[in-house]
């Protein structure tokens, strides 16, 4: 089974929800309140066999019951009994194409469907039908067709499950098994046996009282004894469930128990299913969710998944980690519009390499996409600061995210795909060079654009601003990582001055012939380039980075007026906007 096309209207948080989800393993990411559990509920209504469905006036968008609820399911890979038999819903067939969308007619080379409604309005009456344009009416589809979607859903009631009780997959794995059902009889009738044999007093006691105040009701009885109900211990309910020795599965910890449900119910309704899974990482550890991943996006054979479909959400940096990119679906809510989006195939590797290095930042809000290390730890170090002007709420707490985008080439693109997707994305870096795509471009599609003032790197913008004592600071923190004759020599080299023999003091440097401004010059084109074995830069890792934030931090009330505090005051002005 495999849902092509979802579309949901007036129900709970979504207004309007039209998405294609073309996939089989599908990780749904957005912020808390983005709709990705009500996405879930949505399908499990539409497609789940249910007898009836508990709605009330709450459900409805913004709680108008006069609006109905409306939810299609677009499903393919049918099972033949649901189409090929003449009275089920051969006639109802859709197509289905990739490009095109939803066909009303099943035209050779495209994919036959059904799509399934779920509607109900103010008199809460619920109707599942399968729809199709040109069908005088909508032809009703009961629960045991729908039960032959194979739709199952790991929820809340995950002990279930691990017993068998009516419905649930372990009774779905012995409903055809008379050797199962026949000895469930035969311990019933032994506990019966062994009930009736017992002495009970206190239980007879009470049951001589109820004979008694049930007369005075005039509702008269013979004789009244305790005895075992047989109804309440049979195959279908929940009396019996897995145990390991005697110790049943259902005291196991939350992540194994629910480990356990998920490999019952893959067992229980087949490959072919659809299975929803609400937070796929709740209890379990980082390893157990890699391993987990892999067995979902599997076929037994150990290829990539052919059959079925895994639908699931999660806020663990793990599972975006683990997942290939074309797998995640980021979902946002606006204004009631749910919308949930992929990442476009020529930005795949970048943004791949984001969720490899940065999964956590597909978990944020705001995501400042930072040129290199240099920026992010820049924002990292002012991150103190940032949060004692504003009542001491910490970036990360409104959701503020930092990620290193790769550098000038590649950082753009990254911002622009993450706004694309949904995110409020911001890109910060350098200026002495030009971006692609453009500041302009990016300007265009809203991603907020930091750049120092002057044409300059974040290096040399720091070194022009900062008061000498604090630059002084700077030097010494590189003099401490890569030594005095490594720092001086890079000075000096893009100086033109040979410093090495005045000291480590830059006061010293400072004469006539090597004014200030040319002082500060060379120390900012050496933070950046100065050569450190292979690489480039003092602060080119978020560690030295951090430190030459937290040197910033410490002076920049001191020069409010300065191209550097302005431009990190309009940084801190986004991200708590």
């Amino acid at each position: 089974m495999l849902i092509y096309h979802l579309s949901i209207k007036n129900f709970r948080g979504i207004r309007a929800l039209d998405w294609h989800l073309n996939g089989r393993v599908l990780c749904l990411i957005g912020p808390n309140d983005s709709t990705k559990t009500t996405v879930l509920d949505a399908i499990e209504l539409v497609l789940l066999p249910r007898y009836s469905t508990t709605i009330t006036d709450a459900d409805f968008y913004n709680g108008d019951p006069t609006i109905p609820i409306v939810i299609e399911a677009t499903v393919g890979d049918l099972p033949l009994e649901l189409i090929v038999e003449p009275e089920k819903f051969g006639l109802c067939l859709r197509g289905y194409d990739k490009t095109k969308g939803i066909l009303e007619d099943p035209v050779d080379g495209v994919e036959r469907v059904l799509t399934v409604r779920f509607e109900i309005g103010k008199d809460l009456e619920p109707a599942w039908t399968v729809v199709k344009q040109g069908m005088p009416t909508p032809k009703r589809i009961g629960w045991q067709d729908r039960e032959r979607l194979s739709v199952s859903r790991l929820g809340d009631d995950v002990e279930r499950h691990l017993t068998w009780a009516r419905g649930s997959a372990l009774t779905k794995l012995t409903a055809k098994n008379t050797t199962a059902a026949q000895t469930f009889a035969k311990v019933t009738r032994e506990a019966k046996k062994i009930v009736a044999e017992s002495k009970m007093e206190e239980l007879n006691a009470a049951a001589v009282a109820a004979k008694t105040s049930a007369a005075l009701f005039g509702a008269g009885f013979d004789d009244l004894k305790p005895g075992l109900d047989l109804t309440g211990f049979s195959l279908g309910t929940s009396v019996l469930g897995l145990h390991e020795d005697a110790v049943p599965v259902r005291l196991w910890g939350l992540g194994t128990k629910r480990l356990a449900a998920l490999a019952i119910q893959q067992s229980g309704v087949g490959q072919n299913s659809i299975l929803l899974v609400d937070e796929l990482e709740l209890g379990l550890e980082p390893h157990r969710i890699r391993l987990l991943l892999e067995r979902l996006k599997a076929a037994p054979d150990g290829s990539d998944r052919k059959d079925g479909q895994v639908i699931f959400t999660t806020h663990s940096p793990t599972t975006a980690m683990t997942l290939p990119i074309d797998q995640l679906r980021f979902v946002r809510s606006n204004g009631g519009t749910t919308i949930v989006e992929k990442v476009r195939p020529e930005c795949g590797d970048d943004l791949q390499s984001v969720a490899r290095t940065h999964a956590h930042a597909f978990l944020g809000r705001k995501l400042i996409v930072c040129e290199g290390a240099t920026e992010v730890g820049l924002c990292r170090g002012l991150a103190e600061t940032w949060a004692q002007a504003h009542a001491g709420r910490h970036p990360s707490l409104v959701g503020c995210v930092l990620l290193n985008g790769g550098g000038r080439t590649k950082a753009p693109s990254v911002a622009l795909e993450l706004k694309r997707v949904g995110y409020h994305a911001a890109f910060l870096g350098d200026s002495d060079k030009p971006l692609k795509p453009t500041a302009a471009e990016l300007t265009a599609k809203e991603v907020k654009v930091f750049q120092w003032e002057g044409n300059v790197s974040t290096e040399e913008r720091i070194a022009a601003d900062l008061p000498l004592d604090a630059l002084q600071k700077l030097l010494d923190a590189a003099i401490e990582q890569f030594g005095a004759a490594t720092v001086l020599s890079h000075v000096s080299h893009f100086g033109g001055v040979n410093v090495t023999a005045a000291g480590e003091h830059l006061a010293a440097w400072i004469k006539p012939e090597f004014p200030e401004t040319a002082v500060r010059d060379a120390i900012g084109k050496a933070a950046k380039n100065g050569k450190i074995g292979n690489n480039e830069g003092w602060f080119k890792n978020v560690t030295m980075g951090t430190g030459l934030g937290k040197i910033v931090a410490a002076t920049i009330h001191n020069i409010p007026d300065s191209p550097l505090a302005k431009k990190l005051s309009q940084v801190a002005e986004w991200i708590y906007a």
